[in-house]
C-alpha cells in the first residue's frame, strides 16, 4: 500500500483551495464495492 505524504496531497489540497477542478483525483467505486465498505464503518460508527 503506497505512503501518503504532504508531497503527495499538496497538489489536491492547492487544487481545493483554488476552486480547480477535481475529476483528476476522483475515486468511483460500485455499489456492490460501497455496500460492503458500509457495514464496517456503519459498525465503527456505532461504538462512537
Amino acid at each position: 500500500m503506497a505512503k501518503i505524504s504532504l508531497d503527495k496531497i499538496k497538489p489536491i489540497l492547492e487544487a481545493i483551495d483554488s476552486g480547480s477542478d477535481l475529476s483528476k483525483w476522483e475515486v468511483n467505486l460500485s455499489d456492490e464495492i460501497i455496500s460492503k465498505a458500509a457495514k464496517p464503518i456503519e459498525r465503527m460508527l456505532s461504538f462512537s
